[in-house]
């Protein structure tokens, strides 16, 4: 898809997440990476979930999964991020 105007990489990973996921879910580690990379692209949890059409409270489980131990995020990966 090709997208006239100036696009700056935060929606346009915005974009390809809302894309990718309606295709098949994501799994935990992907939407971690993702809005850990939209937090660091200076985007807030508020405006994520608000673009994502997802809850906050999801967006924050999403936000914390890099900073947990080594053993939760494996267990994150398998049982989900909840």
């Amino acid at each position: 898809m090709v997208e006239a105007g100036d696009v700056d990489e935060a929606d346009g990973l915005t974009d390809q997440l809302i894309e990718n996921e309606q295709r098949a879910p994501l799994s935990t580690a992907d939407m971690a990476h993702a809005v850990a990379r939209l937090l660091a692209l200076g985007k807030n949890q508020a405006e994520i979930a608000r673009r994502l059409g997802r809850g906050k409270d999801l967006i924050a489980i999403y936000a914390a999964v890099p900073q947990m131990p080594t053993e939760l995020r494996a267990l994150a990966e398998g049982l989900g991020a909840r």
